[in-house]
Parts: structure tokens; sequence; C-alpha cells
């Protein structure tokens, strides 16, 4: 978490913006910004939500009328495998992908393996966010296993 802090700080020392940044508020976090938007550091700060379980950091991210609530996004995101995968994956490691015909970030985990009687599975979770004029939103999600 500090050094989530400590990267956000320098990013908003970096472009000029000294503003205070509270520990787990993606709103204040994303509306600190002074000129043009930072989907990069938007992403990180929907990691940390999902990271701390916070639900009303998360609604920040789910446009007005969204099929999915903060506490279904966090129960599907909990799962330790989509944890490690976000983890690891930055911003620039998003995929390029299409919803409703919009271009759109893609994040996907997936696991697979046997269980004890030796039946194979395989689930994954997909994240669909758009890059808009109010900032990174989560669009869609497809969970399949």
């Amino acid at each position: 978490m500090k050094r989530t802090i400590s990267i956000i700080a320098l990013a908003l020392i970096t472009i000029g913006s000294y503003s205070f940044v509270s520990e787990n508020n993606a709103k204040t976090v994303a509306e600190s910004y002074q000129g043009g938007y930072h989907y990069d550091l938007e992403w990180e700060a929907f990691k940390e939500a999902v990271y701390a379980k916070n639900a009303d950091d998360l609604n920040y991210f789910l446009p007005e009328g969204s099929a999915y609530t903060a506490d279904e996004i966090l129960m599907l995101c909990g799962e330790d495998y989509v944890i490690n995968a976000m983890k690891k994956t930055t911003y620039e490691k998003l995929g390029d992908s299409e919803y409703n015909g919009n271009y759109a970030k893609e994040f996907s985990a997936t696991v697979s393996g046997t269980d004890e009687e030796g039946n194979e599975y395989e689930s994954g979770i997909f994240l669909y966010f758009e890059e808009g004029l109010e900032g990174l939103r989560l669009v869609n999600v497809l969970a399949a296993g």
C-alpha cells in the first residue's frame, strides 16, 4: 500500500500537481490529476480497491446503470489467481479489446488444473474497461468455470 501511495505521489509531483491523495480513495486519486487522463494510475487505484476489498472505492469505476455491483466484482476478483494476476499486470500490459463496438482495455486471469478426483478444471475472469471522459470505467465482466 505504501509503495502505491509513493508511486502515485511521485506521479502527481511529476505532472505538477501537489494534491493530497488519501490512502484508499480512488475518486480522490482520479480527481487529483490536472490535465489529461492518467488511466494507468486509475488502474492502480482499481487494483488497490480490490486488494482492500473496498466496495466504496470500487464503485467509482462502475458506470451509472452498471449490471454489476461493487460487491459482485469483489467476489469475482477475490480469488488468489486473480489477485496474483492483477499484481503482475501493469496498465501497459492490459490487452486491447472491443466491447459493444468500442475500444476497451482487457484484464484477464485464468487458472487450470486437476482436482483430487482427476477431473480437469479451468476458470477465468475477464474485465473490460473503457477509457472515457470520466476516466477508466469497468464496462463488462465475463467469468467462467
